[in-house]
């Protein structure tokens, strides 16, 4: 309550001129104040404080205590402002301030003074609000320059406290808090003299009820070199109608085809979108997104990126067919160097030439499949100048004599093209040899260095050229694509019978326009479809082809050009990622450019693959001698090996 107090009534404080006392001496004024102790709170301690005047301003401070009488002297003829603190515990509790008193040369100066409660009268809070936003509401004091609002968990201000300060003129600010739930709200004012009032606890509290939207997002908002195999995904605080899922991926102004899967556990939304090395994009949740109680989001959210460059390097000389395989950043490679079988390694930092070591493993060796089990140990199989040989390395793999070598199978032509899978502790192969060949060791790694423990089965006849690419799915199943008079397919149910009899295997022609298949790469998906990329090279197309099951029937595959425009697709090499999406590494023949293409969602149209050129590229006298191997890791990030002819073998990550 605002309390108005003349020196006459003599209850509160008072300035006054005191009579008998002599004048002040020279032109100067004088004050004299006399603080009085009966007020409507117990003051133990007090202040006056004397500001002017305008031609050349001073402060004066003189600390008084209740019922004590203060004489501040020396004062400049002028207009003053005088102020009164009165404290209780340190902070002000009573505050009055008067202006345009005025002090004449040799002269006392009478004045009063009205001295008020310096505590804010504030509001009830509403019982509840949806957000993290509220609103504080008070009354405002005289002599207020500002205020400051606090909010917090706990009645005693230590947890989850905000502070916020606001203008003297306010008397009401909006607080935003950092998470959900109840919350406590007090106010105090602050005077222009630095004097800090008594807090005043809003009475009650505010249950903030949470607000539908998305609470998180990655890559975060801004984010520099992404991964280009990495997933956009938005959190949402509230369960979400999976039905209503708006989350888009966009560049350049056009929405990418895209896979959104919703995991109700953890409410968050994945994007599996097609992204590209060194592009930038913009990812949106928009409004349409409704929570399982029908409410819709309160608010659109939208974020950019833009993901990582790609870097090169030369590695080593030859480069020819390499075979790339991965674990845990380090990068294994095994390529042809003019007809021997090269091994490459990379411990961190690949794209750093230095970082490399190459060693010949086989003087007679060629083109290989290399791949790796999960202790880390490799596994070639190569052509070994007119054989298939086989070779495993447990440990330090850049020291030759820790290379085994064993012919699995000899052959009487050129051009076998192995492609090597595991399954558990067996090695399975295709080459081809007079047709389409297959072998298999069931003794582990290191046991299939012995030839008697490989059978070999002829899967089919007839004059296949280039390369084999076989797979194993989850359940065991054998594919293997090749070209036989087109794009030929060819399984066998390994776990369930043996794959070295001819009659266990089933074979179908997928695509027959044209001469097709005879670059070739197939990779299986953990639900089990089969994905092939091929070279058409009759309209120098890359071409890509689809099963789900039953792969055995034509009937069952979907195929389509996915790159038209010039000789292009030649060498593809497929990779599925964990979320299903697909890479691509490839070479562009007329442009003489390593190429990447992907896709996320669709795949059987040309406009659901993203596509852009890597590294310029030569091809020598003999573009059949290029090829190109890739992966991508567990976070996303793509590693491929390719050869640059005559220059030697490169490394390529995005």
């Amino acid at each position: 309550m605002k309390r108005t107090v003349r020196v006459a009534l003599g209850s509160v404080v008072a300035l006054l001129a005191c009579d008998g006392v002599p004048v002040a001496p020279g032109n100067t004024g004088r004050l004299v104040v006399a603080t009085v102790s009966q007020a409507s709170v117990a003051l133990d301690a007090g202040k006056v404080i004397v500001v002017g005047p305008s031609s050349s301003p001073t402060t004066k401070t003189v600390n008084a205590t209740p019922g004590q009488t203060v004489t501040i002297d020396g004062l400049q003829p002028g207009s003053y402002t005088v102020a009164l603190q009165g404290f209780v515990g340190g902070a002000v509790a009573m505050f009055g301030q008067t202006s345009g008193v005025q002090v004449a040369g040799r002269q006392d100066t009478r004045a009063t003074v009205s001295f008020h409660s310096f505590v804010p009268a504030s509001d009830s809070l509403p019982s509840s609000a949806t957000g993290k936003t509220f609103t504080v509401s008070y009354a405002g004091v005289a002599g207020a320059a500002r205020y400051q609002v606090e909010a917090a968990t706990d009645q005693a201000f230590t947890a989850n406290k905000v502070s916020v300060d606001v203008a003297g003129s306010q008397t009401s600010v909006n607080i935003t808090v950092t998470d959900y739930g109840t919350f406590y709200a007090r106010v105090r004012a602050m005077d222009a003299y630095q004097g800090t009032g008594q807090w005043a606890t809003v009475p009650g509290s505010i249950q903030l009820k949470v607000l539908f939207e998305v609470t998180s997002v990655q890559p975060t908002d801004n984010a520099m070199n992404v991964e280009t195999g990495a997933v956009v995904v938005a959190q949402f605080s509230d369960a979400v109608d999976p039905a209503t899922l708006a989350v888009t991926v966009t560049s350049r102004g056009t929405t990418l085809a895209s896979k959104v899967s919703y995991d109700m556990n953890t409410r968050t939304a994945t994007v599996t979108a097609p992204l590209l090395p060194g592009a930038s994009y913009q990812a949106a949740v928009t409004t349409a997104v409704r929570d399982t109680a029908g409410r819709p989001l309160a608010a659109a959210r939208q974020w950019t990126f833009a993901t990582r460059a790609p870097q090169s390097v030369f590695v080593a000389a030859g480069g020819r067919f390499p075979s790339l395989a991965l674990n845990g950043g380090k990068v294994h490679v095994a390529h042809d160097n003019n007809s021997e079988l090269d091994y490459s390694f990379c411990a961190a930092n690949c794209t750093a030439a230095a970082n490399w070591q190459t060693i010949s493993v086989d003087v007679a060796g060629g083109a290989g499949s290399l791949i790796m089990d999960g202790t880390g140990r490799l596994y070639v199989m190569y052509d070994g100048d007119g054989d298939i040989d086989y070779g495993p390395c447990a440990v330090a793999c850049t020291t030759v004599g820790n290379w085994q070598r064993v012919r699995v199978d000899q052959l009487t032509t050129t051009g076998q093209w192995p492609s090597l899978a595991l399954d558990g502790a067996t090695l399975h192969a295709s080459y081809l040899k007079d047709g389409l060949r297959y072998a298999t060791c069931r003794a582990g790694g290191a046991g299939c260095a012995s030839t008697a423990n490989w059978d070999t089965v002829t899967v089919d006849i007839g004059p296949q050229r280039f390369h084999t690419s076989l797979a194993v799915d989850p359940a065991g199943q054998l594919h293997v694509s090749y070209e036989n008079g087109g794009l030929k397919y060819a399984t066998c149910p390994s776990r369930s019978s043996s794959c070295t009899s001819a009659t266990n295997w089933r074979t179908v022609t997928v695509d027959a326009a044209g001469s097709v298949g005879d670059k070739t790469s197939l990779a299986v998906d953990a639900t089990g479809r089969l994905h092939v990329m091929y070279y058409d090279a009759t309209n120098g197309d890359l071409k890509y082809a689809t099963c789900a099951a039953s792969c055995w029937i034509t009937s069952n595959w979907q195929t389509v050009a996915v790159e038209t425009t010039g000789d292009v697709g030649w060498s593809p090499w497929l990779a599925v990622d964990r979320t299903g999406r697909l890479h691509v590494t490839y070479y562009d023949l007329d442009n003489h450019r390593l190429t990447y293409a992907t896709c996320a969602a669709g795949c059987t149209a040309a406009d659901d693959w993203q596509m852009i050129a890597l590294d310029q590229v030569g091809f020598g006298a003999s573009p059949q001698l290029v090829a190109t191997s890739m992966t991508v890791d567990g976070t996303g990030r793509v590693h491929a090996s390719y050869s640059d002819v005559p220059n030697g073998l490169k490394y390529i990550e995005f």
